[in-house]
């Protein structure tokens, strides 16, 4: 499609709205007689990944489904035996395995402790924070970011990040799907120790904000380790799973099972908490927000031993925390009120303190502690769940998952201005319309810009494709209606249509198929904080041009 030389020329005329909202219920809970046909539908609305995979399983492969937690520093592998969850450990009894990779002169490459262990002798040859590269494309400003921060060398390799790997004249690329398959394999084949027989199945958690392009670019690491991934899950959709809040009510007296969880992982370096609202076996993400710069080596001080203490929270610090909680409920328009628990994810020894600081903020709330894993294995454990619900025969529904879109979705009218088709936090599938009409007389055409942001001028959002409408009967302006047509399914990806309302026309189409568009949940925050510091000044700005 040639790129137009004009902005659109829309005015709002009105609008309709059809909102269709479809939770998908796929056959993991059929009998299972000697081989079963199971077809994986993308949806990333729970934080499904799978690229329409349409396999004959046989049924005792499936019962060898196990759960991995794909961290940022480090990695865990679990299964569900004879209803027992079970960690899976190396020869070490270690279940934590760090995310490093490291390559010597002669040998296959290290994995894990032995990578690390050898990291600040070998730093230009020992990857590790490879989740920050995968499924980004190398002008990608998070990646450009991370280059800035990692000893090793990345490189443009057709506008793809590659890992060098050697000297400067003689190297070997490694892209970070290559990285993440030997971490991956590594799992593997401690599960298969620890079960005595080969892995071929796996569910697979990542964060909430990795986009389409890095879910599937981890489904390709995990193909490449030979593990076919039966879904990949978000790891806030894997806490609410390894609690099992789907069966479990938050008023057993009155048996109210529709109740509103926040899940505070902490990790590290890093704060994601997230609002996750259950009913009937539902479970909805209705928001989520980080803070990529508060986590526990914050509330970190040195012992006297080679151990380390936690301090208590300190005001500032409180502060941060409540202010991301704040944050999420002010996005959900929701009161303390309605918050049901509380859940804290994370090393056991730094859990307790910041529980202390939403106890007090969510007084007479629940607060639920694990029960058969540990406060870290919260993620892997639901991993496995996931993967054992594929496993055996239920009687009852499976949980269904739904996900919300980061961001609102519109086009630009002829006033310069955001008309928003899908507001962010919508929850997904979706499929929403606007009715505009042409700016001008005898308007044989129009060209729709498709945006994404939070910008009432809709030039400082983001440009994500356009649409260009022919065939427009050249009537006065304000006369023809043009119906366009926004829906998000629970891939996420948009397709976008426009067509004249009333009758025989022809139909402009765009299919977008990266949704999130590589954004952190850091730049999320930021986007939308953006958009309500200019708001008054951006429609003033608006009403000054026109």
């Amino acid at each position: 499609m040639p790129v137009p030389k004009r902005n659109a020329t829309l005015s709002f005329l009105g609008f309709g709205i059809v909102l269709f909202i479809a939770v998908l219920c796929r056959p993991y809970t059929a009998t299972l007689f000697h081989r079963i046909e199971y077809t994986d539908v993308v949806d990333y609305g729970d934080g499904t990944l799978g690229s329409s995979i349409s396999n004959i399983i046989r049924a005792n492969e499936l019962s060898k489904v196990i759960g991995i937690d794909f961290g940022r520093a480090c990695s865990r592998v679990g299964v569900f035996r004879n209803n027992v969850f079970e960690i899976i450990s190396d020869e070490q009894g270690r279940s934590a395995i760090p995310n490093y990779v490291a390559f010597l002169d002669r040998g296959p490459p290290l994995v894990g402790f032995e990578a690390k262990e050898q990291a600040l002798s070998n730093p230009k040859n020992t990857i590790y924070d490879f989740r920050r590269l995968i499924g980004r494309s190398f002008s990608d400003p998070e990646l450009q970011e991370a280059i800035k921060e990692l000893p090793y060398d990345v490189v443009d390799a057709s506008g793809e990040p590659l890992i060098k790997i050697g000297t400067k004249h003689d190297y070997t690329g490694y892209t970070p799907e290559d990285i993440s398959e030997l971490v991956l394999r590594k799992l593997k084949s401690m599960a298969e120790i620890h079960l005595n027989t080969t892995v071929g199945h796996a569910v697979i958690t990542v964060p909430s904000y990795f986009d389409g392009k890095q879910r599937q670019a981890t489904q390709d690491a995990a193909a490449a380790a030979e593990l076919s991934v039966l879904r990949v899950i978000n790891e806030a959709s894997a806490i609410g799973l390894a609690h099992r809040l789907d069966i479990k009510p938050c008023d057993e007296a009155a048996g109210r099972f529709d109740c509103t969880y926040i899940l505070y992982d902490i990790r590290e370096k890093e704060s994601e908490l997230t609002l996750l609202s259950i009913d009937r076996g539902v479970f909805e993400i209705v928001g989520t927000v980080g803070d990529g710069h508060l986590g526990w080596e914050d509330f970190e001080v040195p012992s006297e031993t080679a151990h380390v203490q936690l301090k208590a929270p300190s005001n500032q610090q409180s502060e941060r925390i409540l202010a991301l909680v704040k944050r999420l409920l002010l996005d959900a328009r929701l009161e303390k009120k309605d918050v049901d628990g509380i859940i804290v994810t994370g090393d056991p020894l730094q859990i307790s303190k910041i529980q202390a600081v939403l106890e007090a903020y969510f007084p007479d709330k629940i607060a639920l502690t694990p029960s058969g894993f540990g406060h870290d294995q919260a993620i892997v454990c639901g991993a496995a769940t996931q993967g054992q619900l594929f496993s055996e025969v239920y009687q009852d529904s499976t949980p269904q998952w739904t996900d919300v879109n980061p961001l609102s979705l519109g086009i630009e009218t002829s006033t310069g201005a955001f008309l928003r088709v899908i507001n962010r936090n919508s929850v997904i599938p979706t499929r929403k319309a606007r009715v505009v009409s042409t700016s001008a007389d005898t308007q044989g055409k129009v060209t729709i810009r498709i945006l994404e942001g939070e910008r009432e001028v809709a030039s400082k959002n983001k440009l994500i494709g356009t649409l260009e409408l022919t065939g427009i009967s050249t009537e006065p302006k304000g006369v023809p209606e043009i119906e366009i047509s926004f829906e998000l399914d629970a891939d996420e990806i948009l397709t976008a249509t426009a067509k004249l309302k009333w009758e025989e026309s022809e139909v402009a189409k765009l299919v977008v198929a990266v949704r999130r568009r590589r954004y952190t949940e850091q730049e999320i925050d930021d986007i939308v904080r953006e958009g309500e510091k200019f708001h008054e000044e951006d429609l003033e700005l608006i009403n000054y041009k026109y």
